[in-house]
Parts: structure tokens; sequence; C-alpha cells
């Protein structure tokens, strides 16, 4: 191998030269043409010029020659994510976390790699029947905390018309079907969170690539409570005051708060909570939840004030789209701080 090429690229890295750390990487691999290292690098300095195809071209021939190396996924991903191509990007990083579990650079870049919408309220607001009017699945209900973990779901609209669903947690894959995806979710979280009332901040992911759900990445918390009832810990408020603004500080991440109808905005808990993060409300969005849609259709043709009501904020499918339309705007607006941020934790030590 060429080590005065690789020591001359990683200078010029270094340096924030990426043309000449293109040629010198180049030049190594010319006289190296196995070398993984070298592709991974030159991935890096083409990424750092904006030239996505080539830095995606490289992190594939730095995954094929060692496909073991849990770095080029992240490189891979990365320049996934400068192309836009963020399920790519989604799945690369799940391959490295296969290979290195613990890795925190795909850790925390699998994270970044879509802006999620964090749905908060208090406990029974209708969160869970938010989003299973969104995802057209039924989720576990009861009395008390029914949603104990951060339960992340990643709804993907799907051409095929037979629905592919499974749950994450723990390092494995269960896959499951709409009749029974309430039970699965709740042995799971048994598992993450253990059997009674208590919380966990370790996430379940729930995947959902159906016919007709919008493309979006949602995660349902548990909802808050103020008074803890038997079999939960006196500073069960605190829990999930502490999972909520961990979930909602993040700046590409969307605060869908989720409101019982009639409640005095003014005083509602996860509004204040939002307001702390996002002083100027332009990532949070309120949405009052009436259980008897039937009766609220209605009710919003023939009530004499909410008949004028703009159809066009009304409803379930205008949420979706709402949903998608800043989950867009949030993605163009944060993302070069994303692909900057992967960037920097994988050039902050180029081999």
């Amino acid at each position: 191998m060429d080590s005065g090429a690789m020591t001359k690229g990683n200078a010029a890295f270094a340096a924030g030269n990426y043309s000449d750390a293109v040629r010198h990487f180049t030049d190594g691999i010319n006289s190296s043409p196995n070398n993984h290292v070298l592709y991974s690098n030159r991935s890096a300095a083409y990424a750092g010029l904006n030239r996505f195809s080539e830095a995606i071209s490289d992190a594939q021939k730095t995954v094929e020659l060692r496909p073991v190396w849990s770095k080029g996924y992240s490189r891979l991903a990365a320049a996934h994510m400068g192309r836009h191509n963020y399920d790519d990007a989604v799945s690369s990083y799940k391959r490295g976390l296969l290979i290195d579990p613990s890795n925190e650079a795909l850790i925390s870049g699998k994270a970044s790699s879509s802006p999620t919408i964090v749905v908060v309220g208090d406990q029974s607001s209708g969160k869970s029947s938010v989003l299973e009017s969104l995802a057209g699945i039924s989720l576990p209900r009861g009395q008390g905390i029914c949603t104990r973990v951060p339960l992340i779901m990643r709804l993907q609209n799907h051409p095929n018309p037979n629905p592919e669903i499974f749950l994450e947690f723990n390092g494995k894959t269960v896959p499951t079907d709409e009749e029974n995806i309430s039970d699965a979710i709740s042995l799971a979280t048994e598992e993450i969170a253990g059997k009674g009332k208590g919380i966990s901040n370790k996430p379940l992911t729930l995947v959902v690539k159906k016919n007709g759900v919008p493309d979006l990445t949602m995660v349902d918390l548990p909802g808050i409570t103020r008074v803890p009832v038997h079999g939960q810990p006196d500073d069960i408020y605190e829990q999930i005051s502490k999972i909520i603004m961990e979930f909602i500080t993040p700046e590409e991440s969307i605060i869908l708060n989720v409101l019982s109808a009639g409640i005095d905005f003014s005083t509602c808990e996860s509004i204040r909570m939002s307001q702390k993060v996002d002083k100027t409300g332009q990532r949070t969005l309120a949405v009052s939840y009436e259980e008897a849609r039937a009766e609220e259709a209605r009710l919003f043709d023939t009530h004499r004030h909410l008949s004028k009501i703009n159809k066009s904020i009304v409803g379930i499918p205008v949420l979706a789209e709402r949903l998608v339309k800043i989950q867009a705007t949030i993605i163009v607006k944060c993302l070069p701080g994303i692909v900057t941020k992967i960037n920097e934790k994988l050039t902050a030590n180029v081999e």
C-alpha cells in the first residue's frame, strides 16, 4: 500500500482540502486497488465536496471489500443522506448495527436519518387513537398507561397489497400481522420494561409497510400522568417528562401535541414542554381528538359554529398530509446540519 498517499490524503482532509484529499487517495487506490480504507476515506472526501454519487460508489466499494467493517456502512449511510436517499440510509445504518450494535456513529446516525414526529399528550388524550388512524392498525388499549416505552413507528407506503409488519427490539426482529400486532407490542413491551406499570426509555420499533399509509416516522411516548397509581414508581411524572424532553429537544423533531377535546391549551402540560424547546412554534403542531369520528364528522357539518371551519384543516387525512409536508420542510431545513454532524463523526478519525 502507498502509505505516503494515505498520509497526504489524511493531512489534506484534516485541513479541509477535499479536492487534494481525493487526488491523494486516488493515487493510493491506483497502487492498492483492494484497500478498503482508501475507498472509505475518499468517500468522505467526496462527501465533503458534496459529490455524493461518487461518495456512494466508494462507500459501496468499501463494503464490498470489507463487509464486516461497520464504518463502511456509516460512510454509505452518510452518502445516501446527502442524496436524500433516506430509506437507503436507514438500511445502511441497520446493516452496520447488525455487525456492531453499540457503535455510537451508527446509532446516532440512524436516529438522525429522518425527522421524527414525536407524539405527546396527557394520559388518555387520544394519542394512540390518532396513531391508529394514521397507520391503519390497532395498538394496545386499556386502563392507565398503555404506552410504557417509546414506540417508534416507521410507516412506509407499500405497493404490495399484503402488509409487511414487524417489531425491532433487543437486537432482534419479530414479524407480526395486523390481527396480532397489539398483542405483539404488549409482549415486546413487557420484555423491555417488565410486567406491571413501570416505564422504560428503551425504544421499541414498529415497521409498517402498507398500501395507503403516509411515509412518516413517528414516536408514541408514555402519556403524561401526575399522580402515580398502584404499581407505578413515585417519580412516574418525572420519568415521563424526562423521556418526552429527550425526544422533543432535537431540532429535527416535529412535536405533535394530541389534546382531548375541550382542554384549555394554555394549561396543557405537553404544550408547555413544547414551548420550552420550540419557542417560535415552527415545529410544533396541536390536534384536538374526538373519539366518535362519525359523530364528529356530522358535528362539523351541522354545528352552527363548527360548520364554518375550513374543512381543509379537519380530519385524519388532512393531518397526515400536513405531517408529511412539515416533515419535508424539516428535512430541507435540517439536512445540511444532519449530514455535517454525521460526517464530522466519521471524518474526525479517517484511518
